[in-house]
């Protein structure tokens, strides 16, 4: 099992020319994931601002681009990446094991098409749920919530009550979490302190 940290960032958001600028607060959020490395999913703090600044540009929900499309864009795709991944790339790319990326498609998370020869194939929707099933279990979301949801996705638009019930709901597990880390964090900043070391913020 490896470690990885969830970031959530908070703090005022000013809107510029460039995009969203301001002042922000970093919470890290350390837990269990099932990966076969260190992922290479880069520029999370990037990303998470993106994401934040494109919520607060559309805060009726109205016109929000695809998140499958903002989920892509995180990853480091090399140049000329098509539109057709071998799951060997797309566990490389995700840090999520082959094995991890079968089981996800034996229990119906994601659909992957198959090439000529009958070898998985992930096109850029598959990537993008793929990476979304990664945050959900990073935030420590059971496979059970996450299965009900994609099931709920599966439903059509009735079911969009249910799926906000269900995501609000573990917003509130995490920010809980997030909480009692913090107040962890100030008791151990407090000791190193106490010993003449030194807490970066």
């Amino acid at each position: 099992m490896a470690i990885l940290l969830f970031v959530e960032m908070s703090g005022t958001y000013v809107k510029d020319q460039g995009g969203c600028i301001g002042n922000y607060s970093l919470h890290l959020v350390s837990v269990d994931f099932e990966c076969a490395h260190t992922s290479t999913v880069t520029g999370m703090n990037d990303v998470s601002e993106r994401l934040q600044c494109l919520v607060l540009e559309h805060a009726d929900g109205k016109e929000l681009p695809p998140l499958s499309e903002e989920l892509v864009r995180s990853l480091d795709l090399p140049a000329g990446v098509g539109n057709a991944l071998p799951i060997a790339e797309v566990s490389a790319l995700t840090g999520v094991t082959a094995n991890t990326l079968r089981y996800y498609e034996r229990i119906g998370l994601v659909s992957v098409g198959r090439d000529g020869g009958g070898r998985r194939s992930y096109d850029r929707e598959a990537l993008g749920r793929v990476v979304f099933i990664t945050r959900l279990r990073m935030s420590d979301m059971p496979i059970r919530d996450i299965r009900r949801y994609v099931e709920l996705v599966d439903q059509g638009q009735s079911t969009v009550p249910e799926r906000l019930d269900l995501l609000v709901e573990h917003r509130a597990s995490i920010q809980s979490r997030m909480a009692d880390l913090q107040w962890a964090l100030a008791v151990i900043d407090y000791k190193i302190t106490s010993y003449g070391g030194e807490c970066s913020p």
